[in-house]
């Protein structure tokens, strides 16, 4: 009788339903029918990883003291594509207004009162897919600042007339996407950080009488906080951005046991999200990403899950495969890592009871006779 490890590296917690099919109950291992192994993990360990935000589906920007947490502050940035067909009147004619549109969508810190959004030109191209959240940006000196009401559902940044006549022609003309490389939002105004979805975000411009919306593409925040976070053997606190991971194992006896239907969970409490001043927003961590990290070190997504309660479920096809193989014997998985994922981009908070309710793997197995 051989003995594996599962090691999962989760970063939060997950939920689920009765892991038996429908018909099957949980009977003696002798019976040679379908049960279910309740396998509790070993004690979770902290990992560190790579905390990715480039053409994640936001940006943030803003900057706020946390009053758990301590100083937070991202600088979202953006770049515009030019729509390459324009009406002849705004070819031929000046450019008369530009405005920065922000279609926000997430508010971390005060909800109520007022954020000064500032405005800065990024001065070279840049990447997107990929890029880190300590990657920094040359930008120039302000462009403008403008006071801006947090629950308006799009942000309008109206841009300087200087600044309009100087891009007058770039916007105009096919060299917008090589020449233009985008902007930078920040807000020193340190009430809150916000979120602005960037399929809906966008510069309008107005020339000749004419509408023309050049779309935001390109997308990455930065982020920059405090070493603050709770780390102790006390419940673990998580918050996206801050490069968190938890690692632990199951041992699960191989070679007995056929496969049915594998579920990780893991329990979340999302007491963080109420325990705050009035008026103060920190959202809880909605969905959780579930990666199966291989021997070479290959980065694979199998499973995703939204928060039900106070649990978290991960159930896919690819981890009952992957969990599948580990049971009967064989190798190749490294480890499991649970995370936020990138695309969410937010600095939501959830808590991991290490302690008291520990990440489970239900298994529902045949004997092998």
């Amino acid at each position: 009788m051989q003995r594996t490890f599962l090691v999962l590296g989760l970063l939060l917690l997950a939920a689920c339903d009765d892991p038996a099919p429908v018909g099957v109950d949980l009977v003696d291992a002798q019976s040679g029918e379908p049960f279910v192994l309740d396998v509790t993990s070993t004690s979770p360990t902290v990992a560190e990883i790579a905390e990715t935000t480039g053409n994640a589906t936001r940006i943030l920007f803003g900057s706020v003291t946390d009053p758990d947490f301590g100083p937070l502050e991202a600088a979202g940035y953006l770049d515009f594509v030019s729509p390459g067909v324009f009406s002849t009147a705004f070819e031929t004619e000046q450019l008369s207004d530009v405005a920065l549109l922000l279609a926000t969508d997430y508010v971390y810190g005060d909800s109520l009162a007022d954020i000064s959004v500032a405005v800065r030109q990024i001065q070279d191209a840049w990447p997107g897919s990929g890029t880190t959240a300590d990657t920094t940006l040359r930008v120039g000196s302000l462009i403008t600042e403008s006071t801006q009401n947090k629950r308006t559902v799009t942000l309008e940044i109206p841009m300087p007339a200087d600044w309009v006549a100087r891009w007058d022609t770039t916007f105009r003309s096919t060299t917008f996407d090589d020449a233009f490389h985008g902007l930078e939002v920040t807000s020193a105004s340190g009430s809150a950080i916000m979120g602005a979805a960037v399929l809906n975000s966008a510069l309008r411009a107005v020339a000749g009488g004419d509408t023309t919306f050049f779309p935001a593409g390109r997308s990455l925040t930065r982020l920059l906080h405090s070493e603050g976070l709770p780390d102790s053997s006390q419940p673990l606190v998580f918050q996206d951005g801050r490069k968190r991971a938890v690692e632990f194992n199951f041992e699960v006896e191989t070679g007995r046991f056929v496969l049915n239907r594998g579920i990780v969970r893991v329990t979340a409490d999302t007491s963080l999200s109420l325990s705050v001043p009035a008026g103060f927003n920190r959202p809880s961590v909605e969905q959780l990403e579930l990666d199966w990290i291989s021997l070479d070190g290959t980065r694979t997504p199998i499973a995703a899950s939204f928060r039900t309660g106070n649990r978290f479920d991960f159930e896919s096809v690819q981890l009952g495969d992957s969990l599948g193989v580990l049971v009967t014997g064989g190798s190749g998985l490294d480890r499991l890592e649970v995370r936020v994922p990138d695309g969410a981009n937010t600095l939501s908070v959830i808590r991991l009871p290490l302690i008291d309710a520990r990440p489970r793997a239900l298994l529902t197995v045949t004997p092998i006779q």
